[in-house]
């Protein structure tokens, strides 16, 4: 796998020979910190993750703005993120403590309609999103979720300990065997 950091651009990596594509979805607002974690975790599982990408430049505002994104219009921002989950195997959801947003919920309906299988930390309580929603660990056996209570006045944080996959083509197939199941 070919991994090259672009000088100019922090979170960019080329994954010429990835084969698997995912956008995770999540509340930035209440999850920044989480997802940026898991991102990492799934880059070393060989996974290409297009978005998030960047930092969070206004991280308590309602509508999060990342540092890499080129406008600051949402319609424009949320049809870019539609597109990236069109290019994506699966998508992520990033529902820690069993939270989903009205933007990762609407993320999951345009999955659905386009047949994007979705994996989800925590199992989503829902009862219309539930039966298209899968585990991640399904894929990613070796990735385990725990959170973390810091200190009292902390916020909560996400651990994810991962045992780095050596053999990506072996979790391509077994990806491969999920969705066909589904």
């Amino acid at each position: 796998m070919i991994k090259e950091k672009f000088p100019q651009e922090k979170d960019a990596y080329c994954y010429c020979n990835s084969t698997l594509f995912t956008v995770i979805s999540g509340s930035f607002r209440k999850h920044f910190q989480q997802i940026m974690r898991l991102k990492e975790e799934l880059k070393r599982n060989h996974v290409s993750v297009l978005s998030p990408a960047g930092e969070a430049v206004n991280p308590d505002d309602e509508f999060v703005i990342l540092n890499s994104d080129p406008v600051t219009n949402p319609k424009l921002l949320q049809d870019s993120v539609f597109a990236k989950i069109r290019r994506s195997t699966f998508l992520v959801v990033a529902n820690f403590e069993g939270y989903l947003g009205r933007a990762a919920v609407m993320e999951m309906g345009y999955a659905i309609a386009l047949g994007i299988t979705i994996y989800s930390i925590e199992d989503v309580k829902d009862p219309n999103l539930k039966p298209y929603c899968r585990a991640l660990s399904e894929i990613f056996p070796s990735i385990s979720f725990h959170l973390l209570k810091e200190s009292e006045n902390a916020n909560i944080t996400s651990m994810i300990s991962v045992s780095d996959f050596s053999k990506p083509f072996e979790m391509t197939k077994q990806l491969g065997q999920n969705i066909n199941t589904k």
